[in-house]
């Protein structure tokens, strides 16, 4: 539904915001109606919210996020440019050990 009618979901943007006590399935649909929900007014606040999500734990959380990132770059290519950049600072920042 999120992804047919965004507009009615839209007026409750923050509750799809990740809370720590969520198990990992929860995270993972949460991020994907963010993604969905993204457009030109809230674009900012959905990357702060999903860059905030990089320093999780859970490296599998992590690459949910880091997914949900391309994503939103892809549906806004006015932003793609900022994405990148924002991507490449978490790897060269990143606490998880480089994989070869």
């Amino acid at each position: 539904m999120a992804k047919d009618r965004p507009q009615l979901f839209v007026p409750f943007l923050s509750d799809f915001y990740v809370k720590s006590s969520d198990p990992l399935f929860c995270r993972t649909l949460k991020l994907e109606v963010l993604t969905m929900l993204t457009d030109a007014d809230n674009v900012q606040p959905i990357l702060r919210e999903l860059q905030a999500y990089t320093l999780h734990s859970s490296p599998a959380f992590v690459v949910a996020v880091v997914k949900a990132v391309g994503r939103v770059a892809d549906a806004r290519p006015d932003v793609a440019d900022r994405v990148v950049h924002g991507l490449v600072g978490l790897v060269r920042n990143s606490a998880y050990p480089q994989v070869k």
